[in-house]
Order: structure tokens, then C-alpha cells, then sequence
């Protein structure tokens, strides 16, 4: 429980679910639901750099560089790896 604390919730409002939600439910928990209208919620452990990076994606821009940042580090690429 203590590890979620640190993480921030992230709900994506959707104006309608890319398939129907009990196929959704198959495959992802029920934590990823708040209630009947079309959503996702994720965990986010760095939410201010998903930001930047989102909103970089956003107006075609390019990230921040970093000597230790590399591309395929990005927090977008490392949402569906398990650590």
C-alpha cells in the first residue's frame, strides 16, 4: 500500500471506449475503472516528466536533453514494462 502513496493517479476521460468494457475487463484490473463512464486511470511515478514529455509530443517539440536521459528511457516507452 505505502509503495502506491508515492504515485500519482493519472485518469484519462475518454469520449468512448476503444472497445466494449467487458473486453477491457478480461485483460486490465478493475483499479483501472473509477465507475461506468468511458476512463482509464494509471499510475504515474514521475508525474512532471510525462508531463513535459506529453506536452512535448504535443507541440512537436523536442525533450530537454540529458547526458544520462536516453530516448528509449522515456517514460511514454516505459509504461508498458513491468519494474
Amino acid at each position: 500500500m505505502t509503495a502506491l502513496m508515492s504515485k500519482t493517479a493519472l485518469v484519462i476521460e475518454l469520449n468512448e471506449s476503444p472497445i466494449p468494457r467487458s473486453i477491457l475487463l478480461f485483460f486490465l484490473s478493475p483499479f483501472f475503472f473509477k465507475d461506468k463512464t468511458p476512463h482509464f486511470v494509471f499510475l504515474v511515478d514521475k508525474w512532471m516528466s510525462l508531463s513535459t514529455e506529453l506536452e512535448s509530443l504535443r507541440t512537436g517539440g523536442s525533450l530537454p536533453s540529458s547526458k544520462e536521459k536516453n530516448s528509449i528511457d522515456s517514460i511514454l516507452s516505459s509504461l508498458s514494462r513491468d519494474e
